[in-house]
């Protein structure tokens, strides 16, 4: 009886096919493959964030990011991006339409909390007053414009990078027939309902009526108010990004097909 294993013909190379495919080919088609359907997912994000919103910006839509997979690190990851270098990161604001629920607080609401303005549960919403950019969002001039006349934030933010000379040009402050302050020929002021504003305020010191919130005030004599903010209870939100479902129905239908396709590219056993 034969006591040792005898090779003939190709079967030695079929076998260094297999180790190569096993050790080198396999892992790093996988790691091609994984990218590749990242990529996709990202793209359908995107797709998905411009279905799901009206008028979306260019920094939402961009904010869903891929890292793509390596051999050291055999996974792609595509996810929301957490730079806060624009303001709220879109994580933050994203999060709540995937899953519900409350929204964080956008930059100039905390500004207004901290001077007191708004509660620490209120949130701002644009009212009749605001001015919108083209996405639907509040105008950041505007939102200049009234933090810089209610002093609600420092050199830090919407304006740090401003020169003296070039916010005095924006703002324009001056004065109303009346006396009042104004910035850009508007006047703002705080309401809070049920609550007094002080001896010098629109009001002089009486029970306030108006929705809480923050006025314009325009005219000669302040006769035309309009309500640019209103300050509400902590806003619910209906999922409607459907982030996960997106992103596990192209895993499920994509990776195959594009591990396929890796193998037949980078490994010479199925060539």
């Amino acid at each position: 009886m034969a006591d040792k294993l005898s090779m003939s013909g190709n079967a030695a190379a079929v076998i260094r096919d297999i180790d190569r495919l096993m050790n080198r080919d396999l892992p790093f088609a996988s790691v091609v493959a994984l990218t590749q359907t990242g990529r996709k997912i990202r793209d359908a994000e995107r797709t998905e964030i411009q279905r799901a919103f009206d008028r979306p910006t260019r920094y939402t839509i961009n904010s869903v990011y891929l890292t793509p997979a390596t051999p050291a690190k055999p996974e792609a990851v595509v996810g929301l991006k957490a730079d806060t270098s624009k303001g709220m990161p879109a994580v933050k604001y994203l999060a709540p339409e995937v899953s519900g629920g409350g929204r964080g607080w956008k930059r100039f609401e905390k500004a207004l909390q901290r001077i007191g303005a708004m509660l620490p549960d209120e949130y701002a919403i644009p009212a009749a007053g605001a001015k919108l950019d083209a996405y639907g969002n509040m105008s950041r001039a505007q939102i200049i414009q009234i933090l810089s006349y209610l002093r609600a934030f420092g050199e830090q933010g919407y304006r740090a990078n401003a020169t003296d000379k070039s916010r005095a040009r924006r703002e324009r402050v001056g004065r109303s027939a009346n006396g009042f302050k104004t910035v850009n020929g508007v006047a703002y002021f705080v309401a809070r309902r049920g609550h007094r504003i002080g001896a010098r305020s629109w009001m002089h010191g009486r029970m306030q009526s108006l929705q809480s919130g923050v006025y314009a005030k325009r005219g000669i004599h302040g006769s035309d108010i309009v309500p640019v903010l209103v300050f509400v209870r902590a806003p619910g939100y209906q999922p409607r990004f459907r982030f996960f479902e997106v992103a596990d129905q192209i895993a499920r239908t994509a990776f195959e097909g594009e591990l396929t396709r890796a193998l037949a590219k980078y490994s010479r056993a199925f060539r």
